[in-house]
């Protein structure tokens, strides 16, 4: 297996970028589906936004391509969820931080963005 050497100020570079990509994209999609009243409703406690769905962390331990992250994003969202914490994990064969990898994590980005899914990289 191919080792990545990171300097300590490239990956807090990367992570502080990591990190205020999923601010943002969470702040816009707040703005689009906070409530604009506040009395409470049956239907919201129902079927409750996206924004105050569970949210499970979503292991990628295989081989992580666009098209395969895009297929379980859809099946996220037809579970209920309200997005997804994406947390790398031991046997993930997409090189970590790789090129590929970070195409996969634009399509998770990408995806959730389009299905007003929240998606955090952890």
């Amino acid at each position: 297996m191919k080792q990545f050497k990171i300097r300590a100020g490239g990956f807090c570079a990367l992570a502080a970028g990591a990190f205020l990509l999923a601010a943002c994209k969470t702040a816009e999609m707040k703005k689009q589906e906070t409530p604009k009243s506040a009395e409470f409703s049956m239907q919201d406690f129902r079927s409750p936004p996206n924004l105050f769905r569970a949210i499970p962390f979503w292991s990628w331990n295989e081989d992580m391509r666009p098209d395969e992250v895009r297929r379980q994003i859809g099946l996220i969202q037809q579970g209920g969820w309200g997005g997804a914490f994406v947390h790398s994990r031991v046997g993930l064969t997409t090189p970590y931080l790789g090129k590929e990898w970070f195409a996969a994590a634009d399509a998770a980005v990408l995806e959730c963005t389009k299905r007003s899914l929240q998606v955090f990289l952890y």
